[in-house]
């Protein structure tokens, strides 16, 4: 899963901002996913994970209408 965020420097080996508008980026949705996921392994590892509620909500998740670097 993508941990965000991006490096989009040219030559920087990630996925360019070009990018963002296609429906087949995931990066956004693993990003969200990603934080609860790390959770539940740590609560796992720590055997914790029976005081955590369980529930599932759906994800809100859009695409960002900008990502990046402001240049000023």
């Amino acid at each position: 899963m993508h941990p965000l965020p991006r490096d989009s420097r040219p030559g920087a080996n990630d996925l360019n901002v070009d990018l963002n508008g296609d429906p087949r980026l995931a990066i956004f949705r693993q990003t969200d996913n990603g934080i609860p996921m790390r959770m539940a392994i740590f609560a796992t590892l720590l055997k914790v994970d029976d005081l955590i509620e369980k529930d599932l909500r759906p994800v809100r998740w859009f695409v960002p209408s900008q990502t990046g670097t402001l240049d000023r």
